[in-house]
């Protein structure tokens, strides 16, 4: 989920590289701490100057990540369905 934040950073305005590193080394602090990565990455001035604090949390929800996924699967389900005996 941490890849959502780094590409939001990016479209923002930040340098891609600069994303990267920020958010690759937020997830290596936030494991060794055992803190939330939206912990750290708010920490972080440049990641706030480009993203809040709410962005930040938004965009590392699971219900977010999945995207599309629900949908896709309810599909499958309605073409399939007529094939169950």
């Amino acid at each position: 989920m941490a890849e959502s934040v780094m590409i939001e950073l990016t479209r923002r305005g930040m340098n891609r590289q600069d994303s990267h590193e920020r958010v690759r080394l937020a997830s290596m602090q936030a494991l060794a701490e055992g803190r939330p990565l939206a912990d750290v990455l708010s920490a972080d001035p440049e990641v706030i100057r480009y993203c809040s604090r709410a962005d930040i949390v938004a965009l590392l929800s699971p219900d977010a990540y999945i995207g599309t996924a629900v949908r896709q699967v309810e599909r499958v389900i309605e073409k399939l369905s007529p094939l169950i005996v």
